[in-house]
């Protein structure tokens, strides 16, 4: 009889241990995560925005349709400058020549409009999670009204909704 509760202990031991190593492995998943920030409807657009915690920040261009080309049919350029409210954190050029595609947002194309493929600041260098931040984009040749720009970034699962 003390065999078998041995036996039973371990089992529900080693049960435990594999469900509580499989939550931890479950938590610690990182999966994309979207925002929609702004339309673009004039040629300057603002937004204030407490960052979500994460990484791999970038604001995507989403254009209308999927499919979207290599080549942006959309011709528009402008300045992106971020604050902290009373600190300018960050400047940086946008457009059609620094993007790049991406199909990272559900019922739209998109075009990155920062980060290392862009030749554009890497936003996580420049603000962190938690932090709040007032973008102001100002386009000198603005894409279309149907347009809009997007955050997007990498969460882990135990940290969602945060």
């Amino acid at each position: 009889m003390k065999h078998k509760s041995i036996t039973i202990i371990g089992t529900l031991f080693l049960v435990s241990a594999t469900a509580g190593l499989f939550y931890l492995f479950c938590m610690g998943i990182i999966i994309p995560h979207s925002m929609k920030l702004v339309d673009c409807t004039n040629d300057v657009v603002t937004f204030h925005l407490r960052i979500p915690k994460g990484n791999s920040y970038s604001l995507v261009l989403a254009t209308p349709g999927k499919g979207m080309s290599i080549i942006s049919p959309y011709q528009f350029y402008g300045q992106v400058y971020v604050s902290d409210g009373t600190l300018m954190k960050i400047e940086f050029p946008i457009g059609s020549d620094y993007t790049m595609p991406c199909n990272w947002l559900k019922d739209s194309s998109g075009l990155i409009l920062n980060g290392k493929s862009t030749n554009c600041p890497v936003l996580d260098e420049f603000i962190r999670s938690g932090q709040n931040y007032d973008f102001k984009i100002v386009f000198d040749k603005p894409p279309p009204s149907s347009t809009s720009i997007w955050l997007v970034w990498m969460q882990a699962v135990k940290d969602k909704g945060k």
